[in-house]
Order: structure tokens, then sequence, then C-alpha cells
């Protein structure tokens, strides 16, 4: 996430003071772009491994502040939440056996981590959404105890005026707000650095775009969250939504989201992109800025362009420019690829690293015009329909030409993939190896969002939505330990994954969420034929304003027998002020509170709001769950 020493409460004398040395840091770029003073001749790669950190029953671990403190080592830093870590890598020559060092180093890197979580009783997992995450986990408290994170969060939300919302539809509908930036934690991806020349920069900035949509397409691998099937990267429209700070007042301005893709093809230099961090976006976050960069430029020297480059840090493109200072000290440019998301396995997310670059490297002269040959809207269009659609996606190329993504991938990103490694001089073996998992894959449509979609599916056969996540999060993880590349998987058997504790502990995991409700004005029949309709017993009754108020159930009907049922409402004969327990409340409250109030079922609220329904019979099933665990 980015620099950590950050002003939490910046008065506006030093946001001022901050927007001049961003302008300032401007005009040094554009000097040190006019005198040649940027390293050329060499292409150097790097990357940024985010991971989730999952407990002995498959739940968000929230040990990423301690395990930090445990590793000790400066590649490691912290997440917005506690529950997600990052590795940065250390960079490489883009030639011979750069690729296998940095896949050597981040394997290194991973079991350290990974030998330090064990202390903690964590797990490392890669995966681009958690499957397991819920809402209960996203509040406050489990956010990575640093200022930058709560002044972020804080300085967004103000910006907003509301709550963050959400609105995400793929077979399933994500319909949330939030309060705070946290469900951005609730991604992982694995971000790759390409240096580039400042004379290539606008053309290999501009192939970065085109061809986003297609290379996404054949990588997805977060197509669930909390339990909905929602985009086969479902990560893209998360991420955008969970940083949107535009509003009704912003929205006849087209002001542009904090997470852009773009608007139109670069054309002059990467002061373009610069300048419209600059001029289109608030400042966020501020720091302390010692640094006189026009100077430095004056007196030979490479400024860090500290103040520009924290602001374009909080700007979240999918391709994002960046500046940086080389081993020798000259400045260079980078572009980020942002949208490659984390895991199934390490052999993956290689394979998808050596596919992009050699594809960036590969770039057929056909294509250095791209303006002409392309129309941009089309090229963003694209980047969506490969986050909604995976491999299923059909992109428009080259001239208007319509071509599914299979076919895009292995009849021409591959060969250009292949010779922009050979261009680099990559160890032929490493080439094919990488290469033939790309091709494997896509050929057999065997994505990482293939996989859970398929494993959910299968295990939501026999058991609970609760269960069934925990249940595919678990075989992920150890398939993940096979380092075997997700096309290689094995299907998911029907089998208990964890004990009982890892899938039924909490009250979401067990709890109905298929409700019927009706509201205290309707009349008492309206209830009671939904009871008939449906075999239910309970029915839980609420206000206008969605509050729950009171519950109906065939017991209390039978005792409170009405001839005449059209004659009364459900507010009329309700039990009001019914007992409600919490969606992360553990399942021992939940039996203790039916006991205690003799009643056989607890609507379940979040946020004050009924989410589901725990009744006698969700107990019982429990129990014989727990029972055949005990068993074995």
């Amino acid at each position: 996430m980015g620099e950590q020493l950050v002003n939490t409460r910046a008065s506006t004398q030093a946001q001022r003071t901050f927007i001049r040395n961003m302008l300032n840091e401007v005009r040094a770029l554009e000097l040190m772009l006019e005198q040649g003073m940027f390293e050329t001749g060499v292409q150097r790669i790097g990357a940024e491994q985010e991971f989730s950190l999952v407990d002995q029953d498959w739940q968000p671990a929230l040990t990423g502040p301690e395990i930090l403190e445990h590793v000790q080592d400066p590649h490691f830093t912290s997440e917005l939440g506690r529950f997600n870590l990052e590795i940065n890598l250390d960079p490489q020559v883009f030639t011979g056996e750069g690729l296998s060092l940095m896949e050597a180093q981040l394997l290194d890197m991973l079991g350290k981590v990974q030998s330090s979580a064990t202390t903690y009783g964590s797990r490392v997992l890669l995966a681009g959404i958690l499957p397991t995450i819920q809402p209960g986990d996203l509040i406050f408290d489990n956010m990575t105890p640093n200022p930058r994170y709560k002044a972020l969060s804080d300085r967004m939300y103000a910006e907003k005026g509301k709550d963050f919302e959400f609105y995400i539809q793929g077979k399933d509908e994500l319909i949330a707000h939030h309060n705070t930036i946290l469900y951005e934690a609730c991604n992982t991806s694995f971000q790759v650095h390409l240096q580039v020349d400042p004379e290539d920069f606008v053309r290999m900035y501009n192939w970065s775009q085109a061809i986003a949509g297609p290379i996404l397409a054949g990588m997805v691998n977060s197509p669930l969250l909390m339990g909905k099937r929602l985009w086969k990267e479902t990560r893209i429209a998360l991420f955008q939504q969970a940083t949107d700070i535009r509003n009704q007042s912003t929205l006849h301005r087209e002001r542009v989201a904090r997470v852009p893709f773009g608007k139109q093809w670069l054309q002059g230099s990467v002061l373009e992109l610069f300048k419209e961090a600059v001029a289109k976006y608030k400042v966020i976050l501020t720091a302390e800025n010692g640094e006189d960069a026009l100077a430095m430029v004056a007196a030979g020297k490479t400024p860090r362009l500290h103040s520009l480059m924290l602001h374009n840090g909080t700007i979240y493109r999918w391709n994002r420019p960046c500046y940086g200072r080389s081993p020798g000290g000259k400045p260079h440019l980078r572009i980020e690829c942002r949208y490659i998301p984390a895991g199934p396995t390490v052999a993956d997310e290689m394979a998808n690293m050596a596919f992009w670059l050699g594809v960036m490297r590969g770039m057929p002269k056909a294509y250095h015009a791209l303006p002409e040959e392309m129309d941009f809207d089309e090229v963003r269009h694209n980047f969506f329909k490969a986050a909604r659609h995976g491999l299923g996606a059909q992109f428009t190329w080259r001239r208007q030409r319509l071509i599914p993504a299979r076919d895009l991938i292995l009849n021409e990103l591959l060969p250009i993939a292949r010779a922009g490694l050979e261009a680099a001089d990559i160890l032929p073996a490493d080439i094919t190896r990488y290469l033939d998992i790309i091709e494997d894959r896509v050929r057999e449509g065997r994505t990482g969002a293939r996989w859970w979609l398929d494993t959910f599916h299968t295990l939501r056969k026999e058991k609970h939505t609760g269960e069934a996540l925990v249940a595919a999060t678990a075989s992920a993880w150890r398939r993940q330990e096979s380092r075997q590349p997700v096309h290689n998987w094995t299907p998911v058997k029907l089998e208990n994954p964890a004990n009982w504790r890892s899938r039924f502990w909490r009250i979401r995991q067990i709890m109905s969420t298929d409700l019927f409700t009706v509201q205290e004005e309707d009349p008492l029949d309206l209830a009671m034929q939904m009871m008939e309709w449906h075999h239910i017993h309970h029915i839980p009754v609420e206000n206008a304003r969605g509050e729950v108020v009171g519950i109906l159930s065939t017991a209390h009907l039978l005792k409170n027998y009405c001839p005449d049922p059209a004659a009364y409402t459900a507010g009329e004969i309700m039990t009001p002020r019914p007992i409600t327990i919490e969606a992360d409340a553990n399942l021992q409250e939940g039996i203790r509170l039916m006991g205690i109030h003799q009643i056989g079922c607890l609507p379940v609220l979040h946020e004050g709001k009924l989410v589901g329904i725990v009744t006698e019979k969700d107990i019982v099933r429990t129990f014989g769950y727990i029972l055949e665990d005990i068993a074995r």
C-alpha cells in the first residue's frame, strides 16, 4: 500500500506545500527527460506478492503485524488488512535466468513467512480473493494499525461523504455498503514491474493497455466473494468500488475513478500521466519532504520525487507509470501491471509474469501505431469483458476484428510472448516451462476461476454455503502446497476438509439466508400461506426501515388461534422484540440463547439488518455433522 510515513492531520499550509512540491517535481521530471538523465539500454523486472493469512479454521487470520515483526526481513511489508502481507522481490535484469531467479526468491520468501506464520497458528494462501472472508471480518479493528491506512480511509470517506457502496452482478449479486475502505483488503494481487526507456514509454504503455483484456482473461482467479459467484476476476470491480470517492455532486462532471483504466491513448510522453495525476485527482495523503527536486536536477543529482510518487501511489491505475532510482543512481521509468491476481500457485504466477513480459517485449511493429489500429473505448471494454467472463470473453481486436479470448491468446499472443522472451535471451527451458503452463491452462479452459467455481458447485451439492467455502479454501491450500499449476489440480471430492470448528463455529456458517419475511402491516393470512407453501415454521416481521420487530411461528399461531386471519395484521399477532443474534457470534452462544429463552429460532443480524435465520432444524443438522466428525 505504499509509503508508510505520512501526515495524518495535514494543515492547509502543509497541503499547499505538498502541492507546490508536486508541481516542482513534475517540472524536475520534465527537465530530466529533456536532459537525457534517465538510464537506458537495460530492462529490469520486479514483482510484489500480496497474500492472505488464514487460521486453522480457514478464516482470515489477524496475525499480519505479529508475523511481520517475527519474520524480521525488509522484503516484507504490511497491507491494509491485518490478514494480508506483501513481499517485495529484488529486481532482476530481464535476461538469462532473471525469471527463474525471481521464482526461487519468491519460493524462499513464502517458505520463510510460512515458518513464521506457523508460530501464530496461521497459513499463507495465494488467492485473488479469500473465499471465507465475510463482512464481519472487515471491521475497523481488523485494519492494520498503521497511521497511513487510517488516514487513507478517513480521507477517502470524507471525500465520499457517505458509505462506500458495492453492487457487483454475476451469477449472484453482491449489494453492500461500508464506512471504511476495508473491502479493498479482500483483494490480493501479484504486481509485475517492467523498466522502460523514456523514448519507448508511450509506445510500450499503449501496448500494455491494448493487451490488458486478453492477458487478464487467461489469468482470472477471483470469482467468489462472500459466498457470491460474481465476475471471473471480481477484484477488478471490487477494487474500483472500494476506493471510489465520487458522489452525487460530481456525477455531471465526469470525474474519474480512483482506480482508472484510462480514457484515451497516451500521446506525448509519460509526463501526461503524471500531470493528469496532479490535475485530476485530489491529494489524499501528504508527507514531509525536505528535498528540493529542481535544485538536485540542476546539480546533476537524481531526486526521489517523493511528493509526486506518494500522490501517484494513491491513484490505482491498472497499468501504472512508476519512477525510481536504479542501483547506479540514475532515474528510470517502469510500467507496473496491477491486474494480475495472486495465485493459484507460484508456478501460475511466474507463468503469468513471463507471459505479460514476453508480450510486452515482443510487441510487433504492426502495433506501433495503436491509435490508428484500435479504438481505445473498445480496449477499455475488452478489459472489463475479461474481468467478467475470463476465457469466455470475445474481444474487439485490431481493425475492429471480433475474436474469442482463447483464439487470441493461443494464436497471436503466445507466439508474440515466445518471440519477446527469446529476444530478451531468457533461458530456453524457462520460456518453455512458463509458456507451456499458459498454453495448457488456456487450451483446457482451466483457470483458477474455473477451479474455484467448479469446486464450489460440487461442494454446494451436499454442504451449506459457509461449509463449502471452507472446504474449497482448504482444498486450494493443499493443492497450492503441491506447487502444481492450477490446470493440473485434481477435482475436489465431497469430503470434510477440517474439524467441525472450521465449518460450523460461526452462526453465519449454519444460518439460512433464503429468507421469507413479512411487514408489520401485512395481513396475517399472507404469513400463514407462506408457511404452508414453503414448509417453514418461522417468519421474521420487519418494519418499513427493514428492522426486525417481531417473529411469527406456527406454534405461536396455534396458541393464538385466529378464526379469521384476514382480519389481523402480522404486527398484531407477532411476538414483538424477538431475541436475535449477530452473524459472527459462535454456535455455542446461539444454543445458549435458544435454551434460556425457550425459542425455536433466532433472526441473525449484521449491522442491525436481518441477514439470515437459525432454527432448531439447523442446530440439529449441525450436531449431526459434528457427531460424524467425532466418530471419524
